[in-house]
This record gives structure tokens, C-alpha cells and sequence, in this order.
């Protein structure tokens, strides 16, 4: 949740300025990712129906553009999915296109955000002098870090991002996104905890926090700006707040209908993950399979840690996007210079045709001139 949107402008420009390259390249548009409990999805079941034919990917489209329909004024698709797609009413098939049917029915997943709840957010990017190239959904984005080349979103996966602000839970089955949730739990409200229970400064719980996540709590005390505080009293702290976060994200999947959808059980990421004790913890509270995993890793960075997973997430979003509209401008050159080569193939032929047939009309009146 943005607080001032001019503080994080200023923080934005401050670290545009911190960027700068010896080419003096400007940046002039930026990806961000959304979550928080500003994200909302639902899942409407759809059908259309049309004379037989192939099915075509318009077609598709009009699933989703139905399921759009039921949007309020200002809400923003951020991602959106399809699946159980069955024509004719037979059974589910992957890939419906160029299959002859005159009925196609989907379950169609859309994932969305009301335009005012990240206002604060575009605002300050506006602020800065930049403009929103991408907007992506953290979560997915996380999900895209850590599992996509894993059999894990094939069999059934819950991803939870617990990071800084916000936990953001996505599962994923046979490929496909069917249910996404967030809720603003997060590193800071351990960092809050510690602060309204030891009485200290926003610096001294950041410091405490810090030290425990890192495992440098080694002894029964930790010292931070003079203080020493008791380990265990920190682990009952945190503690607490992963019962929070436990709690969230069973109730979540509970409510996502999906319980039994989960053969590869739940997968942790974010910043929170590094917490030792989170595994055993969630694991107890929640009665499932509980792992870690950080991000791939990618030239330039070996070594990726958990709090990594959303940024690298929409990094490999934006790289993908851009693959795929350069490919859509090849596919289209090429295209273009096909219809060019049969155009001028035809004009060739029928210039060739006028030619032999003017060709053939003298010698027809050379003979006849045989005979007058």
C-alpha cells in the first residue's frame, strides 16, 4: 500500500539517478508489479455458440471479452486464464483451435485490480517523469521465477510469496492459473510487532528483525543501538505473526475449492521465506507439504535469494512480452513479403500470358495474310 504517492516519487527519482549509465540512456518506462488485498479474481463458466466450423482464436477472445463484461467501470484485468475447454459439449480439450465444432464452453479466470487502489502507485510513476510500459501481478510474476519449468504447476501447486508488505498466494494446475488471493502480511508487521511490544524505534525493530532473519541471533541475546533483547521473546513474536500468515493462506486455499488440486503441495518465496522456522511452522499449522524455493538463477545474478522472486518475476514477464510482439513483427514482415512475392508472381504470370497471347495473334494474321 502506497502511503504518499510524492515520497515514493521522490524515492523513484532518486534511484533513476542512482542508474545512470556511462551511455546516458534515459528511462523513460517502466514494469510494475501489483498485490496486497487489492487483488481480486473470479471465474465465470462461458459459452458461444456459432455455425459449424473451425474454431479460430477469435472465438477465444469473445470468451474472454464475455467474461470481462462482468467488471465494474475502472477495474483492471491484470492477468487472465482459460481452461476446461470442451466443444460440442464433449469432453476437455487443450487446444480447441482449428477443431470443427459450432459450440465452444470454457471456464474463464480473470485476476483484476479497481484502478483506484494503485492510483497512489501510478501517480507517483507519473510524478517521476515515467511511463508504465507493463502491469503485472506479483504473484504470478513470482510463480514464473521459481516453478514455471517445474512439473510442480502441472500437478498442482500452491505459490505463496510472503515479502515486505503483502503474502501472495496463486495456484496453479496443469499449467494454468485457477485461483490467486493477497492479503498485506508481510516482513514489515514483524518489524511492527517488534516495535509496539520492546517499545523501540522503527530503526532498532529493523535491526532486531534483520539480525534474526539472518540467523545472527546465535545466543540467548542479540544487542541492537545499546539494547539487548532475549531470543526467545523474538521467536514468540515472530512466531505469532507466522500464525497470522498460516492462517491466511489455509483459509485461502480453502476457500479456493482447490484443496485436493495441491499434488505438489505448497512452495514459499519472498524475502519472509528466509526465516528458518517458516517451514516447520506453516507446515504444522497447515498439514501439508511445505518447501522453499528461490528464484532461477540468470546471467549476471548466480546467486538469486527469496526476497527476489517478484522482480526477477517480472523481468523474465517483460523479456517474454517483447519476445513475443518482435516475433508477431517478424511473423507479419514475413507475411507482407510473401503476399509481395505472389503479387508480383501473378503479375509476372499475366504479363508473360499477355505477352504469348499478343505473340500468337500476329502469326494468326500473318497467315491469314496468306490467304487475301
Amino acid at each position: 500500500m502506497v502511503q504518499s504517492s510524492d515520497e515514493l516519487s521522490y524515492s523513484i527519482q532518486s534511484a533513476l539517478r542512482s542508474l545512470e549509465n556511462p551511455e546516458h540512456r534515459e528511462l523513460e518506462k517502466v514494469t510494475i508489479g501489483v498485490g496486497g488485498k487489492c487483488i481480486q479474481s473470479k471465474t465465470r463458466k462461458l459459452f458461444i455458440e456459432f455455425e459449424e466450423r473451425e474454431v479460430q482464436e477469435d472465438d477465444l477472445e469473445k470468451l474472454y471479452e464475455l467474461a470481462e463484461e462482468c467488471l465494474e467501470a475502472g477495474e483492471l484485468v491484470l492477468k487472465r486464464e482459460m481452461y476446461n475447454i470442451k466443444i460440442n459439449n464433449a469432453g476437455i480439450v487443450k487446444n480447441p483451435i482449428g477443431l470443427v465444432a459450432n459450440r465452444l464452453e470454457a471456464n474463464v479466470h480473470l485476476i483484476y485490480v479497481d484502478r483506484e487502489d494503485i492510483e497512489k502507485l501510478t501517480d507517483a510513476i507519473a510524478e517521476a517523469g515515467l511511463e508504465i510500459e507493463n502491469l503485472y501481478l506479483n504473484a504470478y510474476a513470482s510463480l514464473k521465477s521459481t516453478l514455471i519449468d517445474e512439473e510442480s504447476t502441472k500437478m498442482g501447486v500452491a505459490l505463496v510469496d510472503i515479502g515486505e508488505g503483502a503474502t501472495d498466494i496463486i495456484i496453479s494446475k496443469n499449467h494454468k492459473i485457477i485461483y490467486a488471493k493477497s492479503a498485506n502480511l508481510g516482513g514489515i508487521h514483524f518489524m511492527s510487532d517488534i516495535m509496539y511490544l520492546f517499545h523501540v524505534s522503527e530503526e532498532e525493530a529493523r535491526e532486531v528483525y534483520s539480525a534474526y532473519i539472518k540467523g545472527e541471533m546465535t545466543e540467548q541475546y542479540i544487542s541492537a543501538s545499546g539494547k539487548r533483547f532475549v531470543k526467545e521473546d523474538v521467536e514468540k513474536i515472530i512466531d505469532a505473526r507466522i500464525g497470522d500468515i498460516a492462517t491466511f493462506i489455509l483459509s485461502t486455499i480453502q476457500e479456493s475449492g482447490f484443496t485436493g488440486y495441491l499434488g505438489q503441495g505448497m512452495v514459499l518465496t519472498g524475502g519472509v521465506a528466509s526465516l528458518d522456522r517458516l517451514v516447520g511452522k506453516i507446515n504444522g499449522q497447515t498439514g501439508g507439504i511445505v518447501r522453499r524455493k528461490k528464484p532461477l538463477s540468470i546471467r549476471g545474478l548466480e546467486k538469486p535469494e527469496y526476497k527476489m522472486a517478484t522482480v526477477l518475476g517480472l523481468f523474465l514477464e517483460a523479456i517474454e512480452e517483447e519476445m513475443e510482439l518482435q516475433q508477431k513483427r517478424n511473423d507479419e514482415e514475413v507475411r507482407e513479403e510473401q503476399q509481395q512475392d505472389e503479387l508480383e508472381e501473378l503479375l509476372g504470370s499475366q504479363e508473360a500470358e499477355r505477352r504469348s497471347s499478343g505473340e500468337a495473334m500476329v502469326k494468326i494474321k500473318k497467315w491469314i495474310s496468306y490467304f487475301i
